[in-house]
């Protein structure tokens, strides 16, 4: 995953990736959460699945955010 960050913000001079996970998803949340994604937001009852309507979590990082997280780590 570090590789497709680093292609992202590096190569391909992204400045904000966000993405989506639907909030029951806890291992996905704490795993984007450990690369250093922050929760931006949450839209409730936003997908339906598996019959049954389900809150969206919103999270997204920037470019300075993942290049301090990186100095960090150092």
């Amino acid at each position: 995953m570090k590789l497709l960050l680093d292609y992202a913000f590096n190569y391909l001079n992204l400045y904000k990736i966000n993405l989506e996970v639907y909030e029951y998803n806890k291992k996905a949340i704490e795993f984007y959460k450990k690369l250093g994604f922050k929760i931006q937001g949450k839209l409730i009852e936003n997908n339906e699945r598996f019959g049954k309507r389900h809150d969206v979590i919103v999270m997204g990082m920037t470019k300075k955010e993942y290049f301090g997280k990186e100095e960090d780590d150092k």
